[in-house]
Parts: structure tokens; C-alpha cells; sequence
């Protein structure tokens, strides 16, 4: 079963797949590896640990991207991005993270990229680079 917005009820298992990423002014670009730390800086060196610590970071323009393993967690976007600076959660370059969790939602959050690379565990393909 599928939530207004497309998102499944049931658990999602999402594997990222990486897109085209358009620079913005300003923009940052930041890490999440399972070896990383939030307590860090989120670059390349030093990574965050959860998605959920990019997600509580980001502003428009952002792109995060996830270093393989598994993320068990329940992620919740808190900012929106604006359109021509969308918020992008992507994979590193030939690596394939995956989300594991519960549940994950998007309330209230606009121009937000959850590239899925068209995967729910619910049986259902979903378009890639969907934007919320």
C-alpha cells in the first residue's frame, strides 16, 4: 500500500541509485558511510554515520551521498529544497546503500530527490529521481 506521495505503508527497502547532479551556488555536498561519526563533519575523510544526521542538516541545494552498508533507520526529512535547488540523497559513485527501515516519510517536505533506482519492497517499481 502506497502513501499519498507514493511512498509505500510497508517497509521500504531502498536502494539508491546515483543521478545527475546539477551544482547549485553555494550548495554543499556531504557523506554518510557506516564507519563515519555524526559527530563529524560529513565530508569524504569524516562522514556521518546516519542519513538521519544529513537529513537533519541539509538545506536547499544539498546533496548527500551514502557510502554502501546497510541503514537500519527510520529517516525524516526536516527542510525542503526549492525548485532548480532540490535536496539530493544519492549513492557514492558505483557503491549501492541501502535503507532498511520501518518506515520513511516526508512530512510536510517539498523538492526533495529520493532516488530509489525504482525498488520498494512492496513489489511495486517506482520511477527513479522522483521528486516529492
Amino acid at each position: 500500500m502506497r502513501e499519498p506521495g507514493g511512498l509505500p505503508r510497508a517497509r521500504i527497502l531502498a536502494v539508491l541509485g546515483l543521478t545527475a547532479l546539477a551544482p547549485v551556488a553555494g550548495a554543499a555536498t556531504y557523506y554518510v558511510a557506516p564507519n563515519g561519526s555524526d559527530a563529524g563533519p560529513g565530508s569524504l575523510a569524516a562522514p556521518w554515520r546516519t542519513i538521519q544526521k544529513a537529513a537533519n542538516t541539509v538545506v536547499a541545494g544539498d546533496t548527500v551521498l551514502v557510502r554502501s552498508g546497510t541503514y537500519a533507520e527510520r529517516v525524516v526529512l526536516v527542510a525542503s529544497g526549492t525548485p532548480g535547488a532540490e535536496i539530493t540523497f544519492a549513492a557514492y559513485p558505483g557503491e549501492a546503500p541501502v535503507i532498511d527501515g520501518a518506515t520513511v516519510t516526508m512530512p510536510d517536505a517539498t523538492h526533495v530527490v529520493l532516488d530509489t533506482n525504482g525498488y520498494f519492497d512492496d513489489g511495486a517499481a517506482g520511477p527513479t529521481g522522483t521528486t516529492y
